[in-house]
């Protein structure tokens, strides 16, 4: 039996690192990612087995345990004798959030008020329906913000939002 030599000093400190190299049904399941997130892909949208297998240059085995992942992670949903779809966000839920309203308006404030909101939505696959219902609560100049993906504080939310208002800021001169 062969004892293991000590390590070099002398060894480059990345000869430890490794990378486990992704399988098709990975590498499928990221570009459908990235097509969501990038908006190519539409709330709504079926996600058809054979012509994403033809488009992606897989089977539709690997098709179909990409969308797996993506209904897993909650990007895509499997509708019975219908199939799988992108993930829609209702927009009354995302209105249900937004009654932080009714806090600043018992205030004193307005919607003008707001200087700053994060939002955080459990599904990216949710963000153009978010963008369009904050668009009518702040139709002119918006405040400022930022919206990540993580896991929300209520179970079966799918947005958060906080919001940041200076109610009786003084009025420009």
């Amino acid at each position: 039996m062969s004892a293991t030599p000590p390590p070099d000093p002398a060894a480059s400190p990345y000869s430890g690192l490794s990378l486990d190299l992704l399988s098709t049904v990975d590498r499928a399941a990221e570009e459908l990612r990235r097509s969501l997130f990038e908006g190519e892909l539409a709330p709504g949208t079926p996600l058809r087995e054979i012509a994403l297998a033809e488009a992606l240059g897989v089977s539709r085995s690997t098709v179909r345990e990409a969308l797996a992942i993506l209904v897993a992670e909650g990007l895509a949903d499997r509708i019975p004798n219908k199939g799988t779809q992108v993930r829609r966000l209702d927009p009354a839920q995302v209105r249900d959030v937004c009654r932080a309203r009714t806090v600043i308006e018992t205030a004193g404030g307005t919607m003008d008020d707001v200087t700053m909101n994060h939002i955080f939505v459990k599904d990216w696959a949710d963000y153009a329906t978010v963008n369009k219902v904050y668009a009518e609560y702040f139709p002119g100049d918006k405040p400022a913000r930022y919206c990540i993906q993580c896991g929300l504080v209520k179970p079966d939310a799918l947005v958060e939002i906080a919001s940041i208002a200076h109610v009786g800021k003084p009025s420009p001169a």
